[in-house]
């Protein structure tokens, strides 16, 4: 009977050095056939900057145009507002449209005949093609003159070109942007 335990004995040791063999073996095979890689993926967040280029004397404004400082194309809008002010230097409630400007107010306003740039119906000046990162739009305004009895400010708006269902819902002045990024803009007779 000890002979038939030590059978026993040997042969359950036995197992177990077999199956240790055997998982072992699986587990080289299996790392053998199996590959681990690791790849990272680094994303850049698109900055929207623009600055106003101007060349400005204290009396008159030349070459008024728009750079994207940011690192994605972006389109551009302008809405000029011209305010007067009273004797005592109040602004005056009502802001002026440069187009309805008298000869004999003081102000002086030559804009552009690029037709990039296309008035809205909404009164903003659209730059119609996308502007690359670090470019330059072309000049808006070539010269405005002005005496102390005006302001004329100037604000520029802009939004990341892609993706364009972004740049129709919120500027609704667009109206359509072709296979090349052109703006089609809803307008009130045409170019500048």
């Amino acid at each position: 009977m000890k002979k038939m335990l030590n059978n026993g004995k040997q042969f359950s040791i036995f197992i177990a050095i077999l199956l240790l063999i055997v998982g072992g073996g699986a587990g080289v095979t299996l790392a053998y056939l199996s590959s681990h890689s690791v790849l990272v993926n680094q994303f850049e967040v698109g900055t929207v900057t623009t600055q106003i280029n101007e060349d400005f004397d204290g009396k008159e404004k030349k070459n008024v145009s728009v750079t994207n400082s940011g690192n994605i194309p972006v389109y551009v809008r302008v809405a000029i507002t011209i305010w007067e002010k009273d004797v005592d230097g109040n602004l005056l409630w009502s802001p002026y449209n440069p187009e309805n400007l008298g000869s004999n107010t003081g102000l002086s306003f030559d804009m552009t005949n690029d037709t990039n740039w296309v008035k809205g119906i909404d009164g903003y000046y659209y730059y119609i093609l996308p502007v690359k990162a670090e470019g330059k739009t072309t000049d808006l305004i070539t010269s405005c003159k002005a005496n102390d009895n005006w302001i004329v400010d100037i604000n520029v708006q802009s939004i990341q070109s892609n993706p364009i269902d972004a740049v129709k819902e919120a500027w609704t002045t667009v109206t359509h942007i072709d296979s090349d990024g052109k703006l089609t803009i809803n307008t009130t007779g045409g170019g500048v």
